[in-house]
């Protein structure tokens, strides 16, 4: 098999996890460019559901995670007005997580997640050269251009580099492509432990590892603790009326504005916001549909954002984007050389657009989900999330074995077909089995 020389443009999760996917699996040479001068991941919340949890404990990286990772036994789902508890999906509780899709769900530090990320890219033999923004890419000679005038070939360069990828503006079928305003922007706010302790209210919460949803009129509220307790870590999605730029993470927010936003929320959540000194403002934004997601001769592949940028309201971002690199790295582990690459890019495209695009379409319809206005609609909703409570408590208590749900992408989100495959789907297998029968063709033919 010839050695690659492979480019990747970003270290966020995206990057590092394709470069940590392509180490194990090849020999190839592998460079990330990164226009800061160190890894810069905001600080806030990622979920790593099954889906994620399998792809990261498949690269031998379980025992990092689990040294960081808060594990939520519940997503509780709250009344924005008097708190009831109307809805839980279950998390990790009874192991749940881990008996029904076989890994657990862990609540992770977005700069912890990228450090173990980055340490284990570099321990496989990858490098990471910081300062080096990327001003152009060449498709045809398959070459990246820096802002100090320096270009580099390759034999493959991997779009690493987000909602705003250049990547993607240098392949032709997409060079007019461009992120899309959602309805809503979000607050974003990291509260420190001792924040949390000084009022009883926030400590309980600080102190209950399950994740809380307030679900209300027009906005709703996501919260829960990282760090193994350290941080409580809050995403307030509001309609957008905001000035914020477009899709921009960590824009800085005005608290009071903040508070005002959510005063109809009730008193546990008015403890927590006055707990709060500063906070960000992010326009939400994600991306249409892709015709595409590499260029013709296959030497220029998107990963993540770059490709298919979402709104958080499914948690999955990170997710998809460890898929993502799983499924490339399995991919390009089957080319013998160049002439392999355009194939590989189809595998690619053929195991991940369609479920990409569901996802995509199932953050836009959690945003209307956890935010009905009061009416008719929002009682219906309350009416199937107390039933399904109901179902849930009834079969903990009765400790019965558990029946997995099959895998439904068509039905709506918490349906528990649709969750099972939303955090449960298992992309490793699907791709193994659908290269093994590409190979088996190919050797009859």
């Amino acid at each position: 098999m010839a050695s690659f020389q492979i480019i990747i443009i970003g270290t966020g999760i995206a990057g590092l996890a394709t470069a940590i996917s392509l180490s194990q699996k090849t020999q190839h040479q592998i460079l990330i460019l990164e226009s800061s001068s160190v890894l810069t991941e905001a600080g806030a919340g990622i979920q790593c559901s099954a889906a994620a949890s399998r792809v990261l404990s498949s690269w031998a990286l379980r025992e990092e995670f689990e040294a960081v990772a808060t594990c939520p036994d519940f997503t509780e789902i709250r009344r924005y007005e008097d708190d009831e508890l109307i809805g839980l999906i279950p998390a990790n509780v009874n192991d749940y997580s881990t008996r029904l899709r076989g890994f657990p769900h862990w609540l992770v530090h977005r700069v912890d997640y990228q450090k173990i990320l980055a340490d284990a890219a570099t321990t496989r033999g990858v490098k990471i050269d910081f300062g080096q923004k990327v001003v152009a890419i060449d498709v045809d000679n398959v070459e990246v251009t820096l802002a100090s005038g320096r270009s580099l070939r390759a034999d493959l360069i991997i779009g690493a580099d987000g909602i705003h990828s250049r990547t993607r503006r240098s392949i032709p079928a997409l060079k007019d492509v461009v992120p899309r305003r959602t309805e809503n922007y979000c607050y974003r706010a990291l509260i420190p432990r001792e924040e949390m302790l000084k009022n009883p209210v926030t400590a309980t919460l600080i102190d209950n590892q399950s994740q809380q949803a307030w679900a209300g009129q027009f906005k709703h509220i996501i919260s829960y603790p990282i760090a193994k307790g350290k941080f409580y870590n809050l995403v307030m999605t509001v309609p957008d009326h905001g000035d914020a730029p477009l899709g921009q993470y960590n824009e800085p927010g005005d608290v009071s504005e903040m508070r005002q936003v959510f005063k109809d929320f009730n008193e546990t959540v008015q403890a927590v916001l006055d707990t709060i000194d500063s906070c960000a403002k992010w326009v939400l934004a994600d991306l249409p549909p892709l015709p595409t997601w590499s260029s013709p001769n296959g030497r220029v592949i998107l990963v993540g954002d770059a490709c298919h940028a979402m709104a958080p309201h499914a948690a999955s971002g990170a997710a998809t984007s460890l898929e993502d690199a799983e499924v490339l790295g399995l991919c390009i582990a089957t080319c013998n050389g160049i002439a392999d690459l355009p194939r590989a890019a189809k595998d690619y495209e053929h195991l991940r657009r369609p479920r990409c695009e569901r996802i995509q379409e199932i953050s836009r319809e959690n945003a209307t989900t956890f935010a009905l206005p009061d009416g008719p609609m929002q009682e219906a909703r309350d009416q199937i999330w107390r039933a399904q409570k109901a179902m849930l408590e009834k079969q903990l208590q009765e400790d019965t074995p558990l029946a997995i749900p099959a895998e439904d992408m068509a039905q709506q989100f918490p349906h528990p077909a649709l969750v099972q495959w939303l955090v449960g789907h298992d992309i490793i297998e699907e791709a193994r089995t659908h290269l093994a029968t590409r190979k088996e063709i190919h050797n009859i033919l």
